[in-house]
């Protein structure tokens, strides 16, 4: 990068800057002038004071909101230029500045140059009243006017700097682009003319005239450039683009140049200038995707060139011109949004890298999407252009490397044969030659700070845009570095930095991680950082890395190393290892034997150390293995009993041993052998009692390395749940089983059993509502002492419950054998140990079914332990099931009773009648209450019967046949009916409202193989009678008593026919006309009207006689009567009364058999 003009790698100004002349006068260079028209570069001391350096970072940071790139970059020449003139206070202007001044204008005067003075002093108007003066008459010398001279007075606050600084940009811009303007028109002039100068040229000097394509290339860059300073970003790629065309043109420079003239790398620095150039135009432009194909276009271009007429790319000259361009692309990246871009587009592009987490710009919508789109068409960040960069650095170096020894040596050391091969084969194009590149006896190229030096300025960019894991990884190509080159205090710190807590553990990069501890390893070894050197060998024990030839994998050894006393003065101190920083070879467990236990019991509890370190390694002994437990534990030690040079630890192999554990309190300790070998599993199996109720939780395990002046302490944390744990038995076959439960390191401890047991003896199976229960409760006491009992009896949600207990006769209590429920409590005084008592609980269990819940809770102390009571509480629950399910159902029945005439009735002295006497209608009903078996066996019915527990007001309701008398026999799932006959009647005869009735069925039943008898109440429905509808009842039997003038009289019927009797009634006061009619029949024949009308009066009824001679004998008949009430045209329901007719949802069923 160094070989690059600085204004190629900034800011690409083609024309010279002055940066001052030094204090001392005969020590200034005067730019000089060649004769080709070259002007050389010269600087001087620079700005001193504080008010001019003040004003100069004005300058640098001018960024004025409508500013454009020129301004900016105009700005920093600005403050480049500024030549700052110290006096004493006693002098304000001497002769030195005017003759200074006067020399300057002198130049500019001979040139196309413009001149202008910036005076920054640190005299002002009331320290030298006559400064004015003396500044006009410097402006009158020199022929400037007040756009061109200005004077900066010491006491100018930094906001007037500002302002001062935008001011003399302003005066100075119309002129700079005034300037630009007549350049490019006399570039223009020249180009269209067409013509090259026509100096003659001697003939040995041919070869160096310039082809026309290298006269295009000229003024196309001039073209550009002059566009590029007037900010027309777009002219001026077009320029670049043109320029670049005629210089790789098939007759352009580099077809016409051998690759061994000095032109030939002219034309290579003209071309990488203007691709510089073309790069700023498309970055100003904001297409971050258009400058990156740029780059890998002129890239390839100039790899093909050098293939086919270059010296070729496999030498260390292409891999330098590839590392300098990557780092030239970091710069103009990072340059390009404070510097290169004008303010809108540095805002889309700033914009752009946010959007996209800072890595790199999107792709502009000007890309076209013809071309195949690749990854690496995105612009980039300048941290992966700095990571290439290093990584041609490194391929520099090995190209180096490669090079014979003849070719190293210096030209005067060597055959002139040889040295013309050299320039056969090597690239040196802005590289030296290869003697200087990589000499023999002195040093070459610094290679490393080279690559160094990108790699952290590329780590700075990866942390500046939040990559860690991207940083990190770089920060290992630095280390890697820097061991390569044997700077090992540098790698050193760098890896003591990168080492511990590194995520790359978390994410499983072994490589990264093994070679960081490989790196710290031999760093700490050569830097004699003994402590270091023991944390990096720990982790490469690990069988997760490779075995290297080059370290020692005895730990032991290392540690004794550091005993010695030339090193006891300066090793001392402890090395702490934590598991979750480190890879390490060792593993620690621990776990219970179960998940759960009580107070008073004793667990069995295993550690288990695990190495997984290299075969190599040597067998690691520890001095004291602790592990840290939370709970009423509070830690176990093992101490080693034997020392390193007495253990045999087997590799691979698994040992188990029994650890007996002293000690008192909160800590434990014990005694084990603590040597693990390579691939050896040690497991100490050990007991543990438990005292109190709580957890016990394992926190941590400690294993110690002790020598005289060293401490090593690692710690592992110890989380069984995340990890596969396993309880290893000495068993042959299975010697490991693995713990199914969540945390086999926890163990929660219950407090303490108690033993004694309260248990229920029920004798039944199932129990019934209404029926009466008997609870047997049995008390034993396991107990190894006597024991004070007291009991506590409860129902929950029943405490109004009656309850029974028998068996506590001697029991101190005030409470009777039958009380309510609640919160019984009896004390029983002392019970011998291994003693027994029985007691038993009655209670008649509710009609309504549900679960009837026990309690019983025994409450007792030890004699010793007045002070530790003990609670064992024992529950029942008895699902009381029904035993019955009960449908009733209600159909009208006949009355045998002659009703009332209506003529004969004594209507007007029924609001007078007494409330006791039933002067209505009566009205027979039959209820038949289908009775289900729910029980899961015979049950017993003894009685049952209906019970009238409301009627309705002025009604009157008798039971004729109130209770089904004989006993019956119900077996399970079975159904029985049971017919019970109603009477209902109203008190006033001309009372026609509905009466309802509601009644239980009371069932007085038994278990089969008991005589206990049970009295179930089954509540039945609410019963509707209608006391005013007409109802028309069909019967084989005439009724007992018969009024001949309400009876239709039918021919004498032969003995073998059956007679029908069709009643008609109409209780209410209304006269009523029905038409009833009998349809012809192919399995009777039938004497009696088919059709006819009845007119009943108020409160009266008529029968209807028909009879039926059946064609064949048994079986059923299925005549078909309807009866329509004609006044509404309601057909009427044909109610069956008495045996031998039925009514089901097909209609009458008449038996021919009765």
């Amino acid at each position: 990068m160094d070989d690059y003009p600085r204004a190629f790698t900034l800011r690409a100004r083609p024309l010279v800057v002055f940066s001052g002349l030094p204090e001392v006068e005969e020590d200034a260079s005067i730019p000089a002038t060649l004769q080709n028209g070259t002007v050389i570069e010269t600087r001087g001391t620079g700005l001193e004071g504080p008010y001019g350096v003040s004003f100069r970072d004005k300058l640098l940071s001018f960024n004025v909101s409508d500013s454009s790139i020129n301004e900016r970059d105009q700005a920093r020449d600005l403050a480049d230029a500024l030549y700052f003139y110290k006096s004493d206070k006693s002098e304000v202007l001497t002769e030195s500045t005017f003759s200074t001044l006067t020399t300057y204008r002198k130049l500019t005067d001979d040139s196309i140059m413009e001149f202008a003075v910036v005076l920054v002093g640190d005299m002002s108007t009331t320290v030298a009243p006559d400064l004015d003066e003396r500044l006009a008459a410097i402006r009158r010398a020199v022929k400037l006017d007040g756009k061109t001279f200005f004077y900066i007075p010491a006491d100018f606050s930094p906001e007037e700097l500002g302002s001062m600084a935008e001011t003399i940009l302003s005066a100075l811009r119309p002129a700079c682009l005034d300037f630009y303007r007549d350049m490019t028109k006399q570039v223009r002039r020249k180009k269209d003319r067409g013509s090259t100068p026509s100096s003659p040229v001697p003939e040995e000097a041919q070869h160096l005239i310039i082809p026309k394509s290298g006269w295009t290339a000229r003024y196309e860059y001039k073209l550009g450039f002059f566009a590029e300073m007037r900010s027309e970003m777009d002219a001026a790629s077009r320029h670049y683009n043109a320029a670049l065309d005629a210089l790789f043109d098939i007759r352009g420079v580099f077809d016409t140049v051998s690759n061994w003239s000095p032109h030939w790398n002219a034309a290579r620095l003209f071309a990488d200038a203007i691709a510089v150039h073309q790069l700023r135009c498309s970055l100003a432009n904001g297409l971050p995707t258009e400058t990156s194909r740029f780059f890998l276009r002129y890239h390839d271009i100039v790899q093909q060139l050098l293939d086919s007429k270059g010296k070729g790319t496999n030498n260390y000259g292409w891999q330098a011109w590839q590392a300098r361009w990557a780092q030239i692309m970091a710069h103009l990246i990072a340059e390009s949004p404070a510097h290169t871009v004008d303010i809108n587009t540095r805002k889309a592009i700033e914009t752009l890298f946010r959007s996209k987490g800072g890595l790199y710009a999107s792709m502009e919508r000007s890309a076209g999407t013809d071309e195949p789109f690749n990854p690496w068409d995105l612009l980039h960040h300048p941290g992966y252009w700095l990571v290439l960069s290093s990584s041609y650095v490194k391929a520099r170096r090995r190209h180096a490397l490669e090079m014979p020894e003849g070719d190293r040596t210096p030209p005067g050391q060597s055959p002139s044969s040889k040295v013309a091969r050299r320039y056969e084969i090597y690239d040196t194009y802005l590289v030296p030659e290869p003697h200087e590149e990589w000499p023999l006896e002195a040093d070459g190229i610094d290679y490393t700070s080279q690559i160094v030096n990108c790699l952290q300025e590329a780590t700075n960019e990866f942390v500046h845009r939040g990559q860690p894991s991207m940083a990190s990884r770089v920060r290992l190509f630095t280390a890697r570095e820097l061991a390569y080159a044997g700077r090992w205090p540098a790698a050193l710190e760098l890896t003591k930095s990168l080492w511990p807590g590194h995520k790359w553990r978390r994410s499983g990069w072994w490589n990264g991680v093994g070679e960081v501890a490989l790196i710290l390893h031999r760093s700490a070894k050569a830097c004699d950082d003994r402590s270091s050197e023991i944390k990096a060998l720990w982790e490469l024990m690990s069988g997760r890395f490779k075995v290297h030839e080059d370290v020692n994998y005895e730990l032991m050894s290392l540690m004794k190393s550091m005993s010695g006393p030339e090193r006891s003065a300066t090793n001392e101190g402890n090395i702490i290892l934590r598991h979750e920083d480190i890879v390490s070879f060792l593993n620690i467990s621990f776990a219970f034997v179960t998940d759960e236990s009580n107070a008073g019991e004793t667990i069995q509890a295993q550690i288990t150390l695990t190495s997984t370190a290299h075969p190599k390694s040597q067998a690691v002994v520890f001095d004291k293995l602790k592990i840290e437990l939370d709970g009423e534990v509070r830690s176990i030690e093992l101490e080693n009993t034997v020392d390193a040079a007495q253990s045999g630890s087997d590799e691979g192999s698994t040992h188990l041993s029994n650890i007996d554990l002293s000690g008192a309190g909160a800590t434990l300790s014990g005694a084990a052998v603590l040597s693990v070998a390579p691939g050896e599993t040690k497991v100490f199996t050990m007991s543990i009692d438990l005292h109190e109720a709580g957890s016990i939780r394992a926190v941590r395990a400690f294993a110690t390395i002790e020598t005289e002046t060293v401490k090593l302490e690692y710690s592992q944390t110890l989380q069984a749940y995340k990890a596969l744990t396993y309880w290893w038995t000495p068993a042959t076959e299975a010697p490991r089983q693995r713990l199914a439960y969540h945390r086999p390191d926890t163990i929660r401890v219950q407090p303490k059993l108690p033993k004694v047991i309260v248990s229920f003896t029920e004798r039944a199976s199932t129990y019934y509502t209404d029926e009466h229960l008997t609870l047997d409760v049995d008390i034993i006491n396991h107990e190894h002492e006597d024991i004070l009992l007291t009991l506590e009896i409860r129902m929950p949600g029943h405490e109004n419950q009656v309850l029974e207990i028998h068996g506590m006769e001697n029991a101190a209590t005030t409470d009777s054998p039958s009380q309510r429920a609640g919160d019984l409590t009896y004390k029983l005084g002392t019970m011998a140990a291994a003693a027994a008592q029985k007691i038993s609980m009655s209670t008649k269990l509710p009609s309504i079914p549900g679960n009837m819940p026990f309690e019983v809770k025994a409450i007792y102390h030890l004699v010793s332990k007045p002070d530790s009571p003990l609670t064992k509480t024992s529950s029942t629950t008895i699902n009381v099931q029904p035993a019955f399910d009960i449908d009733h159902s209600i159909r009208p029945d006949l009355h045998p009773s002659t009703w009332p005439s209506f003529f004969t009735a004594p209507i007007t002295q029924a609001s007078n009648s007494s409330n006791d006497s039933n002067e209505g209608i009566i009205n027979r009903w039959t209820v038949t209450s289908s009775l289900l078996s729910l029980a899961s066996e015979r049950l017993i019915i003894e009685k049952a019967e209906l019970s009238i527990t409301s009627v309705s007001e002025g009604a009157h309701c008798t039971v004729l046949e109130a209770s089904a008398e004989g006993t019956i026999t119900l077996p399970p799932k079975t159904q029985h009916d049971l017919n019970f006959t109603l009477d209902t009647t109203r008190l006033l005869l001309d009372d026609l409202r509905t009466i309802t009735v509601d009644g239980s069925l009371i069932i007085h039943w038994c278990r089969q193989d008991s005589t206990t008898q049970i009295v179930t109440t089954i509540p039945a429905p609410t019963f509707r009678l209608p006391a005013s509808e007409p109802r028309a009842l069909m019967s084989l039997s005439s009724p007992s008593t018969e009024n001949p003038s309400e009876t239709t009289s039918s021919a004498t019927a032969p003995s073998s026919t059956l007679t029908l009797h069709l009643t008609l009634e109409n209780p209410s006061l209304h006269f009523l006309t029905f038409q009833c009619s009998l349809d012809p029949n192919e399995n009777f024949a039938f004497s009696g009207p088919k059709v006819t009308t009845i007119h009943l009066v108020p409160m009266s009824r008529c029968v209807v006689k028909y009879a039926l001679l059946p064609f064949a004998k048994g079986g059923r008949l299925k005549p078909v009567i309807r009866v329509v009430d004609v006044h509404f045209d309601k057909a009427l329901i044909v109610h069956a009364v008495g045996k031998g007719v039925e009514r089901d949802e097909a209609g009458l069923r008449v038996d021919s058999e009765m």
